[in-house]
C-alpha cells in the first residue's frame, strides 16, 4: 500500500529553502512573477518528492519573509514533518526561532534541521552552528534531530538528506483516512476551458471523481469533476495528499482562501473555546478583549480575546490559559484542532494551541468558567477513550481505566454504549480502525496471492508484524474477521476466503511437465532440480514449486528427488504384505526390484514416517 507524506521546509528568508526545494525535487517552486524578480517566496510552493513506488511525498516551500507569515502558516498546516532551513553563513535569525516555535505550536512531531550554502565550510564552524541551533531546538520537536549540511548548487549532501527524509517518514505514522473528508484550501482560480480549480492538501479522508462536496462556510455545494495529485491525473486522493480539484456548480471567485472543501458534517463557528499556550516572542502585554488574528489551517481571521481568570497576558507567560476567541467571521474548526494566534498590530506571534470546543457560548468570569473548560478539554468519556485510541490504536479496558481516570466498569459502560469503539476480548479498538484494517489486511492478502499463488497463504506470524497494533490485539482482529468470514485461516496461515493456490499463468505448463513426469516415473524418480531447470523454469520458481508440491501430493525422497506420497503408500502397502512383521534390506530389494540409489532413502523415509523402526539389519513394522 503506497503511503501518502507532506513535508515542510521552514526557515528565515533568503536561507536557501526554494534552492533546496529544486535541489530534493528538480522542480522550482516559486512561480509568481513577483518571486523571481525579488527573489523571495511570497506564497507557499509545492513540489513531489519521489521516493519509491511505496510512498508519495509533497515538499511545501513556506515563505521566509516576516511579512509573510501568513502564508508560512497556511504552508504548513497539515504537514507530516518538516525541515528547519538555516544558512550555514548566517546562523540562526528572527524567523527561524518564529517558524520553530509556530511549528511546535502546530504539533509538529517529526524533523530535521538543515544548514544550507555549507561548500566549504570547515569542521570546527559546523560544530559551533550545530552547538547553536541545539540551544534553540532545546524543549521542542527537534530536540535531538539529526543535523545536516548541505550544498544546493554543488549538491553537497543532498542525496544522503533525500536518503534520511525517507527514512524518517518510513517511522512517521502516516494520516489515517478514515474520518470524513476536509481539505483546507490555499489557492482557488480559473483554467481555460476547464472552470474553477482549488489547490489544498487533504487533512482528512479520501475524496473521489464525482463526489459532490460543501464548500464551508459558504454552504455551497460543488461536483468533482477532475483530480489531480502534483500535475498527474488521479481517480482519488487521500489525506497527506497535495491535491488540486476541477470543481463544477460553482465559481472561482466564490471561493477564497480559508475556505473549506469537506463531505460529512464539520462544525462552523464564530466562538471557540481553546487552550492557548504563549510563546516566549511577544514584548507587548496582550490585554483583555485585544483584537488577535487566528490561524486555523489555511484560514486567517480577526477577532478578540476573551480571558476569564485574568485581564491580560504579560511577556514572558508560558503557561497555557484556558480561555475564548470570538472571531469577527466563522471558521471551519474541529475540536482538537490547531491554532496560531498572533497580534495584528504591532505584528508578533503570541501562541497557538488546540481548539477544545468549536462551539463556545458567553461565560461569565472566573473560577467556575476555568473549571467548566478544564471539564471540557479532557472531553466526555466516550471523546476521551476515541481519543487515545486515535493515539496508541488498542487498549485493554484496564489501561483506559488508568488513561482517563475511569473505573475498568465505566470503560465498559461507555463502551458498550459508544457506537463508535468495539471489544475483542478485552481489547478496546475503534470502529473506524476494525474496518481500516480489514481493507488494509485484504489489500495485503490479495498482493501476497498475486506475488506467491502456490503459497497457502500468508504465514500469520509475518501478518501481525505488519497490523499496527500489539501482538495480541492484532490477533483478536484476525480472529474476528475469520469469525465473520471476511478471511480464512488455516493451519498458520491467512488468505483471502476465496484463493486456492495454483500455478502461476507464466509457469503453469512448464510446472504441469515437472509434477507429470515425477509421477509417471513411479519411484526411481528423476533429479527434482534438473527437471526443474530443463523445463526451463528459474531458481525462484523452483524453490515455489518444491514447496506447494512438498505441501500437497509429494514428500522428499531426499535432498535431491521428490515422490508422489501416493507411490510411497503402495510400495509400503507391498512390502508389508510380503514381509511379515520385518524384513532385511535384500528383501525389500527383491520384492520392490530397486537399486541401492532408490530403496536406501525409501526405507529410511519409511522410517521417518514412524512406519518401520530399524534394529540391527532389519526393520521391524510398528
Amino acid at each position: 500500500m503506497k503511503r501518502y507524506y507532506t513535508i515542510g521546509m521552514a526557515g528565515h528568508i533568503d536561507h536557501g529553502k526554494t534552492t533546496l526545494t529544486k535541489a530534493l525535487t528538480n522542480m522550482d517552486t516559486d512561480r509568481l512573477k513577483e518571486e523571481k524578480e525579488r527573489a523571495i517566496s511570497i506564497e507557499p510552493g509545492y513540489a513531489p518528492l519521489v521516493m519509491g513506488e511505496d510512498m508519495e511525498v509533497s515538499v511545501v516551500d513556506v515563505p521566509g519573509h516576516e511579512k509573510f507569515i501568513r502564508q508560512m502558516i497556511a504552508g504548513v498546516a497539515g504537514i507530516d514533518a518538516v525541515l528547519l532551513i538555516i544558512a550555514a553563513d548566517e546562523g540562526v535569525m528572527p524567523q527561524t526561532k518564529e517558524h520553530l516555535r509556530i511549528l511546535q505550536l502546530l504539533g509538529v512531531k517529526q524533523g530535521m534541521i538543515v544548514f544550507t550554502k555549507a561548500e566549504g565550510l570547515e569542521e570546527e564552524m559546523e560544530e559551533l552552528l550545530k552547538e547553536d541551533i541545539e540551544s534553540y531546538a532545546k524543549d521542542t520537536f527537534l530536540e535531538n534531530s539529526p543535523v545536516y549540511f548541505v550544498d544546493s548548487i554543488s549538491n553537497r549532501g543532498i542525496e544522503n538528506l533525500k536518503e534520511d527524509i525517507h527514512m524518517m517518514l518510513e517511522k512517521t505514522e502516516e494520516r489515517k483516512p478514515g474520518s470524513s473528508f476536509r481539505m483546507p484550501i490555499d489557492q482557488s482560480f480559473t483554467v481555460k476551458g476547464q472552470g474553477t480549480v482549488v489547490r489544498g492538501t487533504v487533512f482528512n479522508g479520501k475524496v473521489e471523481e464525482g463526489d459532490v462536496l460543501r464548500l464551508l462556510p459558504q454552504q455551497k455545494e460543488a461536483r468533482v469533476r477532475q483530480l489531480q495529485v502534483h500535475h498527474e491525473k488521479r481517480t482519488s486522493s487521500r489525506a497527506g495528499q497535495r491535491t488540486a480539484l476541477n470543481l463544477g456548480g460553482i465559481e472561482h471567485t466564490e471561493i477564497h482562501r480559508g475556505d473549506v472543501l469537506v463531505k460529512g458534517s464539520y462544525p462552523v463557528t464564530k466562538t471557540i473555546d481553546v487552550a492557548l499556550t504563549p510563546v516566549d516572542l511577544y514584548k507587548l502585554e496582550l490585554k483583555q478583549r485585544s483584537p488577535i488574528k487566528i490561524h486555523i489551517g489555511t484560514s486567517e481571521i480577526y477577532g478578540t480575546i476573551v480571558f476569564f481568570d485574568r485581564n491580560s497576558l504579560l511577556p514572558g507567560e508560558t503557561d497555557t490559559v484556558l480561555c475564548q476567541i470570538r472571531l469577527d467571521e466563522k471558521v471551519v474548526a474541529e475540536r482538537n484542532d490547531r491554532f496560531i494566534l498572533r497580534r495584528p498590530t504591532p505584528v508578533e506571534t503570541i501562541g497557538g494551541g488546540t481548539v477544545i470546543d468549536p462551539y463556545g457560548e458567553k461565560y461569565r468570569f472566573g473560577s467556575e468558567t476555568i473549571q467548566a473548560l478544564a471539564k471540557k478539554k479532557e472531553g466526555t468519556p466516550e471523546e476521551r477513550i476515541i481519543f487515545l485510541l486515535e493515539n496508541d490504536l488498542s487498549l485493554t479496558t484496564k489501561e483506559l481505566a488508568e488513561k482517563t481516570s475511569l473505573s475498568g466498569e465505566e470503560v465498559k459502560q461507555f463502551g458498550a454504549e459508544s457506537e463508535k469503539i468495539r471489544e475483542l476480548n478485552g481489547w478496546w479498538v475503534k470502529e473506524e480502525e476494525v474496518v481500516l484494517r480489514l481493507d488494509d489486511l485484504l489489500n495485503k492478502l490479495y498482493a501476497y496471492h498475486e506475488e506467491f499463488p502456490l503459497r497457502p497463504g500468508k504465514d500469520i506470524a509475518e501478518l501481525l508484524k505488519e497490523i499496527p497494533h500489539r501482538e495480541e490485539p492484532a490477533r483478536l482482529l484476525i480472529d474476528h474477521y475469520v469469525e465473520r468470514r471476511k478471511i480464512m485461516k488455516r493451519e498458520s496461515y491467512v488468505s483471502l476466503p476465496d484463493y486456492t493456490p495454483a500455478y502461476p499463468k507464466a509457469w503453469a505448463r512448464r510446472m504441469e511437465q515437472v509434477e507429470q513426469r515425477i509421477t509417471k516415473a513411479g519411484i526411481e524418480v528423476p533429479d527434482f532440480f534438473e527437471t526443474c531447470r530443463e523445463a526451463g523454469l528459474k531458481e525462484t520458481e523452483i524453490m515455489e514449486l518444491r514447496s506447494f508440491l512438498l505441501r500437497t501430493t509429494m514428500t522428499a525422497l531426499d535432498e535431491k528427488h521428490l515422490i508422489n506420497k501416493s507411490e510411497v503408500e503402495k510400495a509400503a502397502v507391498r512390502m508389508r504384505a510380503a514381509s511379515g512383521e520385518a524384513f532385511t534390506l535384500q528383501e525389500a530389494k527383491q520384492e520392490l526390484n530397486l537399486s541401492r540409489k532408490y530403496l536406501v532413502p525409501l526405507l529410511e523415509l519409511f522410517d521417518r514416517m514412524q512406519l518401520t523402526k530399524r534394529s540391527e539389519n532389519k526393520r521391524i513394522w510398528k
